[in-house]
């Protein structure tokens, strides 16, 4: 360390630990010489907050030291990567773990990079990697890390122990032998505690477990300190506190925890998509890694895939998750075939991609068996075989893959591959709907609206659309409203029917939008409004939806909502009643009975009263049968016209009765029959006539 003499003068304190480090190094003490360095750094970090006038982190630890956003944004990141090294390093020699010499040598030569740097500072004698502005004259105005990770005024202020140990063990008198002997006890005595605290809570002793989990974690256990952090987290045992929760799992993270150090990352990723947070969660991601962290393996591999607080970088992403999938885990695995199938990061590879997801399948992945399922069942990348998919989809659905076990009763309810069955359709719609899956839950209210593999059950029917309605599931919108509006299965509300239909329509439910129209017409859950119910009907007609067709020719027929335009309403009728729309049929027949919107024609007008008539239209039943009584357009035919005549007064039809009293009457088609007509007489009464 040629430059540590530089420190001499202006800061003795870091020189002492820097040549302590260097001795023990000498005579392979390496544990020693790891903790002297990780003083070192301390020394020189907290200087340097001093001498630039920099706002220190709330939580009082080395690594929030060197990860503050007013420490990270003066300074080369690799400057701080080294010194994340050595304290690193120093960590690990504080848990007892191996380093090898080669690894002393170049942390001492980076400690020694660190004193010409300091020296720098300290006369400041700016290096290049720093600003171009300088040093500052009066203190900086920079900002901590997100306020989502400040911690509360009250949190209590812990003593970073390992760093207060390693200093205090150095200092004249204490022999090496003794550092090495105290760190053998503080380890040795957390273990103990930590071993405490769970005997206690086998037998169920939870508060002294609590009490022995604590002083474990006090004393650096790094376990303990992470199991303490995940009490605070999920709240089950302790009043859970966020808080709390972050600085046990930094402290366990701080300490080279892996698991520790994966849940400090994913809480970073979580966080507002800054970079400042990307970054932090990297680098955690990056030392769980380094301990063969599968998961923090995959995750760092993610992040590269996306850029997140790094340049993309698909290559690397790839060789992350190659090196993953050598342990076998199934997730690794499934990521690498289907990097391998698409080309990503990689040469396109379809027999690699096939191979790596069946290791994937066979290691118990869900996904992959999933994956594998629709690769059969669409014959990519092996030959198509729907006996096979089958086969994955079971052995995905069997394992709770929501996606595998909605295709299976997709599959039943359709008979795709095996025989209809709709009770074993309902059986897996519901375990995809339990999960959450909005077209099972859908599907599994239609069951229940219309009793299809199970009893019909309007309430559950309800229950279920309104799950997946909620999910923005159009037609499940749909037909919960057209439950609040015929009162089927729930307490009749056209309010309520008037808002899911709303939301229907929005996504362009052509239905939804019809019904919403008429309601907008009838004044019926909302407030009468001709014109609105003609923005959404013609919404639903230009989807070619043969009712609002019609109900926009009759607003333009009658002036609804629109200025009356007798040609506009004729083309609209057209097109509902090519759809065979009868009410549509009839007063297109009736437009071209008496010439509005297109030239009077008898002939015309009769061909559409019957296509309506013949479907059960009542006026138009009477209509054509007045034409054959009176000969419009058709030969007189007083046999036919009675014939329509009865349809229609069957129907209720006054004119239709009284015409028909008539003829029994008169004997005008048919014979005289005085009971019949007075029958008919009465009936026509009775309905106004």
């Amino acid at each position: 360390m040629n430059h540590l003499n530089l420190l001499k003068g202006t800061w003795p304190e870091a020189y002492k630990h820097g040549h302590h480090a260097l001795q023990a190094a000498k005579t392979q003490r390496n544990d020693v010489a790891l903790l002297c360095l990780r003083a070192y750094l301390s020394a020189i970090v907290e200087r340097v907050y001093e001498v630039l006038y920099l706002k220190k982190p709330v939580e009082n630890t080395l690594f929030a030291h060197l990860s503050s956003h007013s420490f990270t944004q003066l300074f080369d990141e690799k400057i701080i990567a080294s010194m994340h090294q050595i304290r690193l390093h120093g960590n690990k020699a504080a848990h007892a773990q191996d380093i090898g010499d080669s690894d002393i040598q170049s942390l001492l030569q980076e400690a020694d990079k660190l004193a010409l740097w300091f020296a720098q500072i300290m006369s400041r004698q700016l290096p290049v990697t720093l600003p171009k502005l300088g040093l500052p004259n009066q203190p900086l105005q920079t900002e901590t890390m997100s306020a989502s990770l400040q911690r509360v005024s009250d949190l209590m202020q812990e003593d970073d122990e390992l760093h207060d140990a390693s200093i205090a063990v150095l200092k004249p008198p204490v022999s090496e032998t003794t550092v090495t002997t105290l760190l053998t006890q503080t380890q040795q005595n957390a273990a103990m505690q930590y071993e405490l605290s769970q005997q206690y809570w086998q037998d169920n002793q939870f508060l002294k477990g609590l009490i022995w989990l604590k002083k474990a974690a006090e004393n650096q256990h790094a376990q303990a300190q992470y199991d303490l952090a995940m009490q605070y987290a999920d709240g089950q045992k302790i009043k859970a506190n966020r808080d709390l929760y972050l600085h046990w799992i930094e402290r366990s993270a701080d300490s080279g925890y892996a698991v520790a150090q994966l849940e400090l990352g994913r809480v970073y990723l979580e966080l507002d998509a800054v970079a400042d947070h990307f970054e932090v969660a990297l680098l955690w991601f990056h030392e769980a890694a380094e301990q063969d962290c599968i998961e923090a393996q995959l995750e760092l591999a993610q992040m590269y895939a996306k850029g997140y607080g790094i340049n993309q970088d698909l290559q690397q992403a790839f060789a992350i998750l190659k090196q993953a999938a050598l342990s076998q885990n199934p997730e690794a695995l499934y990521q690498l075939a289907m990097m391998y199938a698409n080309g990503v990061g990689v040469k396109q590879d379809a027999y690699a991609a096939l191979e790596t997801l069946a290791q994937a399948a066979e290691q118990g992945s869900d996904k992959a068996m999933y994956q594998l399922a629709n690769w059969y069942g669409h014959g990519h990348v092996v030959l198509e075989s729907v006996d096979e998919a089958l086969v994955w989809y079971r052995q995905a659905a069997e394992k709770g893959h929501i996606g595998a076990q909605y295709y299976l009763g997709y599959a039943y309810d359709e008979g795709e591959g095996v025989a209809a069955d709709s009770t074993e359709a309902v059986k897996w719609y519901l375990l995809a709907a339990q999960q959450g899956h909005a077209d099972a839950q859908y599907r599994l209210a239609c069951a229940y609206d219309f009793g299809d593999g199970v009893l019909t059950d309007k309430r559950k029917s309800v229950y279920w659309y309104r799950l997946a309605a909620e999910q923005g599931h159009m037609d499940a919108q749909n037909n919960l409203a057209c439950a609040y509006n015929w009162g089927e299965g729930v307490v009749k509300n056209q309010q309520e029917a008037a808002k899911w239909y709303r939301l229907a329509a929005m996504q362009d439910d052509v239905d939804a939008q019809f019904d919403l129209g008429c309601l907008y017409e009838l004044g019926e859950g909302v407030a009468q409004d001709f014109a609105e119910a003609v923005k959404w009907y013609r919404l639903a007609a230009e989807q070619d939806h043969a009712g609002a067709q019609y109900r926009l020719g009759r607003a333009y027929d009658f002036g609804l909502g629109v200025n009356e335009h007798a040609q506009r309403a004729v083309e609209w009728y057209l097109l509902a009643a090519a759809k065979n729309h009868m009410d549509a049929q009839f007063d297109l027949g009736r437009s071209y009975s008496f010439g509005e919107g297109v030239g009077q024609n008898a002939q015309e007008a009769l061909k559409w009263y019957r296509l309506a008539a013949e479907q059960g239209h009542a006026d138009a039943q009477y209509y054509l049968a007045y034409a054959y009584d009176t000969g419009e357009g058709v030969l007189t035919d007083a046999k036919e016209a009675m014939k329509w005549y009865r349809l229609a007064a069957a129907q209720g039809h006054e004119d239709a009765q009284y015409n028909l009293a008539y003829a029994y009457e008169f004997g005008e088609g048919v014979k005289v029959n005085r009971k019949q007509a007075l029958k008919w007489y009465r009936l026509a009464d009775k309905m106004g006539s």
